[in-house]
């Protein structure tokens, strides 16, 4: 596999869910690495995926809710959501989120 730069400029935003700008930066046979822009009050809803998923919260703050607990995480926090483990995410204030997935998301690319 040969190296691959991804300019944060060149990827245009999707929006999968209102107010959050989703942008998948660089991918590989076994990771991918992606940035959320969570503007305030947007949320994901509830869901799994077969992924493992790590995210790094970069500015401002989001609250997880997993397995029952609610996690609010701020900036330099972060939280490692297990494979087939439902999820919500929730930005009051605004977020910038660094995530990681492993194996990497077919529907991200």
């Amino acid at each position: 596999m040969d190296p691959k730069l991804t300019r944060l400029t060149d990827v245009k935003p999707v929006y999968a869910f209102k107010g959050i700008a989703r942008r998948t930066l660089a991918w590989g046979e076994q990771a991918m690495l992606l940035q959320n822009a969570f503007t305030p009050g947007s949320s994901v809803p509830e869901h799994a995926h077969i992924n493992e998923q790590l995210s790094y919260v970069a500015e401002g703050s989001l609250v997880v809710v997993m397995q029952g607990e609610t996690y609010v995480l701020n900036a330099g926090d972060s939280i490692l959501m297990p494979p087939n483990v439902p999820h919500s995410a929730a930005s009051p204030k605004g977020a910038v989120v660094i995530e990681v997935f492993t194996p990497p998301r077919e529907d991200f690319k």
